[in-house]
């Protein structure tokens, strides 16, 4: 038996195939997955779900953040003397605000959140 010096497995056998954790999939049957390494290609990813859940835990964060703040403004509105004082709390409003603006959130919601809880 001889030896071909321009043989090259993955060229020649695996070819164009997906090859993940040294396993070779069909292109035919498979797709790359970033989450996976591969899925069969009639597997749907439900993609709205997977964004609608990033942009609930999104909204959660931000609100959870913003009523933090909002009961710190209203300790400080009505002069709690255990409340922050306004020198630490205004840069928290300050980064979470720019924060919401980064990632697109609506920061009319946060100041709705604030103004709920100093009025009150």
């Amino acid at each position: 038996m001889s030896s071909d010096d321009n043989f090259d497995f993955l060229t020649e056998v695996i070819g164009d195939d997906i090859v993940v954790g040294g396993v070779a999939y069909s292109r035919a049957e498979w797709t790359e997955d970033p989450e996976d390494g591969v899925r069969r290609r009639d597997e749907q990813i439900d993609v709205p779900s997977r964004m609608a859940e990033e942009e609930a835990a999104m909204t959660r964060d931000f609100l959870e953040r913003a009523e933090q703040v909002a009961v710190d403004f209203a300790a400080v509105v009505s002069n709690m003397s255990t409340g922050p004082r306004l020198a630490e709390l205004l840069p928290r409003y300050v980064i979470l605000i720019s924060e919401a603006r980064d990632a697109g959130f609506d920061v009319d919601r946060i100041q709705k959140v604030i103004d709920a809880a100093i009025q009150h």
